[in-house]
Order: structure tokens, then sequence, then C-alpha cells
């Protein structure tokens, strides 16, 4: 948990969004599905919720 919350915390100050907003809950949520596929790499996580891969539901 420590590292979804990590990768989350720099999101939110990267593009200035506060961690209660819902923008910041639907990244929250990105993060943890992500993670439950099998994503476990801290690098390639913040690439997805970066928007640099596509998205799980747009496949």
């Amino acid at each position: 948990m420590a590292l979804l919350t990590s990768i989350l915390r720099r999101w939110c100050e990267r593009y200035q969004v506060e961690l209660k907003a819902e923008e910041s809950s639907r990244k929250a949520k990105e993060l943890i599905e992500w993670y439950e596929f099998g994503v476990k790499d801290p690098i390639e996580l913040e690439e997805l919720i970066d928007g640099e891969h596509w998205l799980i539901s747009k496949i």
C-alpha cells in the first residue's frame, strides 16, 4: 500500500491535484486495478497513470 500511496502522492504533486480530489480518487482506483492486474514495477505504474499506456478499459 505504501508503494501505491507514494506513486499517487507524486502524481498529485506533479499535476497539482489535491490528494482528496475526485481526480486523485480516480487515479488511485486506476493504480489499484493495475496492481491487482499484476503490474508491480513502480516506474511502470507511474507511466500507466500518466496515460503513457492504454487503459485496460479502452482495450
